[in-house]
């Protein structure tokens, strides 16, 4: 072999193993993982009952199982009322998210708060992770159901159970009956 027929050879052996890793390396950067997460402006809270909701969407690239979590705090004079949630997801594409925020030592009330969201996303083989720290408007809202409800159903759930305690009060007398030892029911006269 001459001197140019190898460097003829190491050059296209040298081509075509650039060519593989252009090759590899752009179809790998095609299917990154990139997640995206964004958190509503105006979140709402029932006062009486003290409980958040922040909303917010998470965009993803490719689909991908998404874990989301974070604190929310509002202050209230010299304390702050602060909650934490978590919630997870399928993910496909923009994907809308809500979470309730209870407060761990008092109740949300209306008004700004701080809401630091974190986003974990994995689709088996690549992961990607986002946080957002930004404060949002906790608009007061009436409660979807009034909270003497309970209340109000009670008539019911109390009507039920007394039904089938008497049916199975009946049930056991008559088995008592039928299997005792005197033979069940006997005449006076006998």
């Amino acid at each position: 072999m001459t001197k140019n027929k190898i460097y003829r050879s190491l050059l296209l052996v040298l081509i075509i193993f650039s060519l593989m890793v252009l090759s590899v390396s752009s179809a790998l950067a095609h299917h990154q993982l990139k997640i995206d997460l964004t958190v509503n402006k105006v979140g709402t809270v029932i006062p009486k009952e003290g409980v958040a909701t922040v909303k917010g969407k998470v965009t993803c690239s490719q689909p991908a199982y998404v874990h989301l979590y974070g604190d929310l705090e509002r202050r209230l004079g010299r304390v702050f009322i602060r909650g934490h949630f978590y919630t997870s997801f399928w993910c496909d594409g923009k994907t809308s998210w809500s979470v309730k925020v209870p407060g761990e030592n008092g109740l949300f009330v209306a008004g700004k708060a701080k809401a630091s969201v974190y986003s974990y996303g994995y689709t088996g083989y690549d992961w990607d992770s986002d946080e957002v720290n930004r404060t949002i408007r906790l608009k007061g809202e009436k409660p979807t159901k009034p909270y003497y409800s309970a209340l109000v159903d009670a008539p019911k759930a109390s009507s039920v159970a007394l039904t089938f305690g008497l049916l199975s009060l009946g049930l056991i007398a008559g088995l008592v009956l039928v299997i005792s030892p005197q033979g069940g029911w006997r005449k006076k006269n006998e």
